[in-house]
């Protein structure tokens, strides 16, 4: 009957083959692995010839060519800014245009136009020109 008892003393200080107790058991008197340096991991992933065929191409097209991801860059931000003037040009142009036909068939516009740019004056007129500071 001791025997008995004692063995359920045990069951209950083990859960499925655990030790509940604390006490510790073998796995965790086992030295840990060796920890692998960094740079040897990324050696491993870096030999992979897929991965190595990528970082050339990367290493390439970020800097040693003349057609480098930094160039490219620039030329878009440049072309942008052309296009952006291209646009204000072409609406001036268009305004232009339009105020260049109102003077050719309007007589009174081409006078208005005359006094306000030129500062010209009609017969018996004085023109005052009145500088704002």
């Amino acid at each position: 009957m001791q025997q008995s008892v004692d063995s359920s003393d045990s069951m209950r200080d083990t859960f499925d083959g655990v030790d509940v107790t604390g006490e510790g058991n073998a796995e965790q008197n086992a030295p840990q692995p060796k920890q692998v340096p960094l740079w040897l991991k990324v050696w491993r992933v870096v030999k992979n010839r897929y991965v190595a065929t990528i970082l050339i191409f990367l290493i390439l097209w970020l800097g040693v060519s003349k057609n480098n991801l930094f160039v490219s860059l620039r030329l878009h931000k440049q072309v942008k800014e052309l296009e952006t003037t291209e646009k204000l040009l072409k609406e001036e142009m268009y305004r232009d245009s339009v105020e260049s036909e109102l003077l050719r068939h309007n007589k009174e516009a081409l006078e208005r136009y005359g006094r306000e740019h030129y500062y010209m004056r009609g017969e018996k007129e004085d023109v005052f020109v009145v500088v704002e500071e």
